[in-house]
């Protein structure tokens, strides 16, 4: 059983090195990324054999506090199941003392401790770790390792011992330097409005992007090639990882202010291109063509917001728009029809420069305009209601096209339209 998000090499080390099946338990920002009782209760079965605790984590840089611990070791002793307990960032922990599961009563020999010098002493390209455990247990751990490396290097164990006898507080400066950059983020993202968990242990932070409309993923890309910052896609931590990034704060205060602020002006970017784009994107994509965009586009006072539909044009053709309807939806009755909405339709699109100017904008692009003067479908000025996409097969004849709309509109019960007008 392996709680996530978690460092991704984890499972197939279990599944490929020992035939175990790997058993993901998803941790929630709800919980602080921690283990509780109940998942873990509710991930146990009688085939369950070993539960990884990584803790401090990495990437959400949770822990594990006394009062945590306590309430699961009740259930590992009760299933006999042996602890894997990965302790590398131990050193790191910006709430009391860490503790581990080796402290209570029945734990120490059924638990495999692993810890190493590449965190608390910065010594990562050293590559020297440890695992401490009962002698069966290393025994069997031994059949692996001795053809996997004969030994750790001799510098390595001769720097390890330096750093054990003399380095302890500069550990203790590096913690007090990375607890500073830690507050700092975490400050920062309230100001800009990014959620984020606080999290008390090793060197990262995992807000949350959901709200952005973005996947982990595309955040990271984009972040990455617009405003060259780096983070790591939650996604990455497996699956419950989704709608997360993880920042790293191993560096230094002028380098994450810079990062800070290209990071602010790209969230600043992408929520306002969610006014139109992400939730184009949402409606037409992900729900069906032709939707209503009535509480996405509406502004019953505007004159020539045809201007501001112009400017999106680029955006709708990165979509893959295909069509536009233009439709006059000032009345509450879904049937009614005539030229007062024409007259209505026309005030919004402005002048006829204006409004000749954003058809032959978006016929350049082969975007194909439709105003609709014969079909209000709701109590608005503006209705923008119909974006088709590339994929889908256009008839080509105008009525054809219009009708083609039409069947795929979700208010299609209403009746179908006697005069539409193609422009």
């Amino acid at each position: 059983m392996i709680p996530e998000p978690l460092l991704c090499f984890l499972q197939p080390l279990r599944k490929n090195m020992a035939y175990g099946v790997p058993v993901p338990i998803a941790l929630e920002a709800k919980d602080q990324f921690r283990l509780t009782k109940e998942k873990l209760e509710q991930a146990i079965t009688e085939k369950s054999k070993i539960l990884v605790l990584p803790f401090p984590n990495n990437p959400t840089g949770a822990i594990m506090e006394k009062e945590d611990l306590e309430a699961i070791v009740p259930l590992i002793l009760q299933h006999n199941l042996y602890v894997l307990t990965d302790e590398i960032y131990s050193a790191l922990c910006y709430k009391g003392e860490h503790r581990s599961i080796i402290e209570f009563p029945g734990m120490r020999e059924r638990t495999v401790y692993i810890n190493g010098f590449s965190k608390a002493y910065a010594m990562t390209g050293w590559r020297l770790g440890y695992a401490c455990s009962a002698n069966p247990i290393l025994q069997q751990m031994l059949k692996l390792h001795q053809y996997a490396i004969m030994c750790a290097p001799t510098t390595s164990q001769y720097s390890a011992i330096a750093a054990i006898r003399n380095g302890e507080e500069d550990v203790a400066r590096m913690r007090d330097a990375y607890n500073e950059r830690r507050r700092l983020l975490l400050y920062h993202f309230q100001k800009m409005g990014l959620d984020c968990f606080e999290p008390f242990g090793a060197f990262y932070v995992y807000p949350s992007i959901k709200k952005f409309g973005l996947s982990s993923e595309e955040f990271a890309e984009r972040l990455l090639r617009e405003e060259k910052v780096a983070v790591v896609p939650g996604n990455a931590f497996g699956d419950s990882g989704e709608g997360f990034i993880r920042i790293s704060y191993a560096y230094s205060i002028e380098n994450l202010k810079a990062g800070l602020r290209e990071n602010r002006a790209f969230c600043k970017e992408i929520t306002g291109e969610q006014s139109w784009l992400g939730m184009m994107e949402r409606f037409f994509y992900q729900i069906l063509p032709g939707a209503v965009l009535s509480d996405v586009v509406q502004d019953e006072n505007a004159k020539s917001n045809v201007r501001e539909l112009e400017e999106f044009l680029p955006y709708l053709k990165v979509l893959g728009c295909d069509g536009i309807i233009l439709g006059p939806v000032f009345s509450k009755d879904p049937m009614r029809y005539g030229t007062g909405d024409f007259c209505r339709i026309r005030e919004w699109l402005g002048t006829e420069e204006e409004f000749r100017a954003f058809v032959e904008d978006a016929h350049g692009m082969g975007i194909r305009i439709v105003l609709d003067v014969a079909f209000p479908f709701c109590d608005r000025s503006f209705l923008l209601s119909g974006i088709c996409r590339k994929r889908e097969k256009l008839p080509n004849t105008e009525i054809g096209f219009w009708k083609w709309i039409f069947r795929n509109h979700p208010l299609r019960e209403t009746g179908f339209p006697t005069n539409p007008l193609k422009i």
